[in-house]
């Protein structure tokens, strides 16, 4: 798994159009009168076979531009949610504090990881991993970057327009071997604000979808939630090639509910004695 991480943190470099070089003046007279923007919001998505069936490793890279002195405390504290299904592998976390004409790090203090308690009755294993960013003030970069495992590719999240922050450039990227087939669908995207590129190599195929110089999207009071209306793209997988053939995997609702049965399939087949009707 190291040395998949290390593969796909220098390839990654070459897919990520990083554009901090923008000025917090160029920023301000892109998107007047906001607190705050995302100079770079990118994820890429590699998937690759594992003990013949696939998984996934995503790398996620942010950097937050603080434009205003007013409530630059409020987005001092940073989450990453992950589980067992989606293990956080590696985590770097720093604010450029702008010195001069250029920038200084100043790495998180530390890092900490609790349970995240959500609203339903039933516990799962959902973490959050939590950090501040330290001296995060007007003209200020926080800087975020971070890997996560997905053990199991049905359960690949998509990837969301970060809602009402304005957005110099995202990039959204997803690295698919031969030997496993993709589709995906976009979202909520009636302004074409995504600029998708598809470029074939001998042995993958990498899909890209791109944001250029967004303003961040209205928010609504009393509406359901964001993913109803933000644009996203979902990326599935619906079949593989191992060492025995072609294999479906969500190509069709039977391929679903296949998958779904196969948790409780092997429930229940006895008679409990306790249940029968007296």
């Amino acid at each position: 798994m190291n040395k998949i991480t290390t593969t796909l943190l220098a390839f990654t470099a070459s897919l990520f159009q990083i554009v901090t070089a923008q000025t917090a003046d160029e920023v301000r007279t892109k998107f007047p009168g906001e607190e705050l923007a995302y100079l770079n919001y990118n994820q890429e998505l590699k998937l690759f076979m594992k003990n013949d069936i696939p998984v996934a490793e995503s790398r996620h890279e942010r950097e937050l531009m603080i434009l205003s002195e007013k409530n630059a405390s409020l987005y001092n504290r940073q989450t990453v949610y992950h589980s067992g299904y989606n293990e956080l592998k590696e985590l770097e976390a720093y604010t450029k504090v702008p010195d001069g004409s250029q920038y200084k790090k100043v790495k998180i203090a530390e890092q900490k990881t609790t349970s995240s308690p959500g609203t339903s009755v039933f516990y799962d294993d959902s973490k959050e991993t939590s950090f501040d960013f330290p001296s995060l003030t007007r003209d200020a970069i926080g800087h975020l970057e971070y890997t996560q495992f997905h053990k199991d590719a049905h359960l690949i999240m998509p990837f969301y327009f970060p809602g009402g922050i304005p957005v110099i450039n995202a990039v959204y990227s997803v690295v698919v071997p031969n030997e496993i087939a993709v589709k995906f669908v976009v979202k909520n995207d009636p302004n074409g604000i995504f600029r998708f590129s598809e470029e074939k190599k001998r042995r993958e195929t990498i899909y890209k979808w791109t944001v250029k110089n967004v303003k961040g999207l209205d928010d609504y009071g009393d509406s359901p939630s964001g993913r109803y209306y933000d644009p996203h793209v979902i990326v599935y997988v619906t079949s593989y090639e191992n060492k025995e053939g072609k294999q479906n995997f969500l190509s069709s609702l039977e391929d679903l509910y296949k998958w779904n049965t196969s948790f409780t399939k092997e429930l229940n087949k006895g008679t409990d004695e306790n249940l029968k009707r007296s």
